[in-house]
């Protein structure tokens, strides 16, 4: 028995199904502000979260 696989036909795998929306929103500088802390904010946690599973590791 060969330890080859079977070479079976080849195929198109489909694009996404799902939706993108890209839009701008208009706020004044003062809300861009408070938009740019709360991202700058919210990116920390998001990276002190993926910190810390790394350190569990893969059996966590």
């Amino acid at each position: 028995m060969s330890a080859l696989r079977k070479v079976t036909a080849s195929f198109v795998v489909p694009g996404p199904a799902g939706v993108a929306v890209r839009d701008r929103l208009r706020v004044s500088e003062s809300d861009a502000a408070v938009l740019a802390e709360v991202g700058t904010f919210l990116g920390s946690l998001a990276a002190a979260d993926l910190a810390e599973r790394s350190r569990q590791g893969v059996g966590a």
